[in-house]
């Protein structure tokens, strides 16, 4: 179940970054963190995702330089970050029950 959380969330979070403008630097800055984890993540890669999102505070600051600080009325794509944040936690805390082998 926890990998098929994790590709759910990145499918979602992929849609959201595929309408980010690349006009705005931090909309940039996101895209480019970003991407290449939602690609690891639908290749089912795991083992090369890492524990949790890098630069949080970036994603979720509310200063002039941070995506909620400048963006907050973007609620889908920041809910979209945390779903997949916390997928991405989950699978690398406790891997995926479906493909660990039957306990007898």
């Amino acid at each position: 179940m926890s990998t098929e959380n994790l590709i759910s969330s990145a499918r979602r979070l992929q849609q959201e970054l595929l309408l980010l403008s690349d006009e705005d630097a931090i909309l940039r800055e996101t895209r480019s963190v970003l991407s290449p984890l939602v690609s690891l993540a639908l290749e089912k890669k795991i083992d090369e995702l890492p524990e949790d999102l890098p630069r949080p505070q970036f994603f979720f600051g509310m200063r002039d330089d941070c995506l909620a600080g400048t963006h907050l009325e973007m609620a889908e794509l920041l809910n979209a970050i945390t779903d997949f944040g916390a997928a991405l936690r989950t699978i690398k805390q406790h891997g995926d029950p479906e493909s660990r082998p039957p306990t007898n």
